[in-house]
């Protein structure tokens, strides 16, 4: 017999994310519960929702890098974008109206996924407020693809804003791009680097580069983080739709964000892709103890 060992007990008072507007916030988070793209297993819609629940009920609020809580010194908001019945572009540009909003309110946006499309919408937000932006992507796959129709038979389906487009149409939008632990590309997608000669900006794993050389591709002051947790090593973030063997490590992960953080400023970024597993929730949980740590560091370091 199955146990459901998904955790609902507080393990201490209070909330990390407080009951307030996105005015009297510091940062906000935007959960968007949208899997409209899928190419492999689904669940992405309930990643927003897991994550929250478990920055709240399960991730200690003491963090033990920065020596404090981050939940008390940063006023965390929520606000829940609905993308119900919409065309993928539509979702793209509810997304982006929301950011947009936050962003010159002068909020520091995080946007939850869902599906990795879900974040065109907040950088081209990004792009519009701060106009100079380089993106640094983490994720198992390039997203280079102009639209789906290579593996989706459906024609009514076939997008320029499928998951698997996401970083073609931040390069669309004029934004420099920076990806982190590609292990896996189509054919197109290899055609495109080539012909866009973008291969130096591409980590694939395993990586062998330090953070300073991968620091040094994102050429400008402000950087929008891009979060696919298929970046990660299965073992650490599971629960996703299209998993890929091998990626990176925790520990070397939140050290290269740890020093990004540093070196640029880091205006938003996005954690994409959990998709919940009722056996195990592992995935949700790092990505909630990750997002706090990110938190705490564009606030506190």
């Amino acid at each position: 017999m199955k146990v459901d060992i998904f955790i609902t007990k507080k393990v201490q008072k209070g909330s990390i994310i407080k009951n307030i507007s996105k005015d009297e916030a510091d940062a906000v988070l935007l959960k968007v519960p949208y899997e409209g793209t899928v190419s492999g297993g689904t669940g992405a819609a309930e990643g927003p929702d897991a994550i929250t629940e478990m920055l709240n009920y399960q991730v200690e609020y003491w963090d033990i890098f920065l020596r404090a809580n981050i939940g008390d010194k940063v006023k965390i908001a929520q606000e829940d974008v609905d993308i119900k019945g919409m065309s993928p572009q539509d979702v793209m540009k509810e997304i982006e109206a929301k950011a947009k909003n936050c962003f010159d309110k002068g909020k520091f946006v995080v946007t939850l996924g869902g599906e990795h499309s879900v974040s065109l919408g907040s950088i081209s937000a990004a792009k519009k407020h701060f106009e100079n932006l380089t993106v640094l992507q983490i994720d198992a796959h390039a997203d280079l693809r102009d639209d789906n129709s290579d593996y989706e038979d459906d024609p009514e389906k076939i997008t320029k804003y499928a998951h698997s487009c996401v970083m073609r149409r931040v390069y669309d939008l004029g934004c420099p791009i920076v990806q982190v632990g590609i292990r896996s590309l189509s054919p197109s997608e290899a055609e495109f680097v080539e012909e866009k000669k973008i291969g130096e900006n591409i980590f694939y794993t395993p990586i062998s580069a330090d953070y300073r050389k991968i620091i040094s591709k994102c050429k400008t002051d402000k950087v929008y983080v891009t979060i696919d947790v298929d970046g990660f090593d299965p073992a650490v973030m599971p629960a996703t739709g299209t998993p890929e063997p091998g990626g990176l490590s925790w520990d070397w992960t939140v050290g290269l964000l740890r020093e990004l953080f540093s070196k640029k400023e880091i205006i938003g970024f996005d954690i994409v892709e959990v998709a919940p597993n009722k056996d195990s929730y592992l995935t949700e949980f790092a990505a909630a103890k990750l997002l706090y740590r990110l938190i705490g560091l564009k606030f506190l370091r």
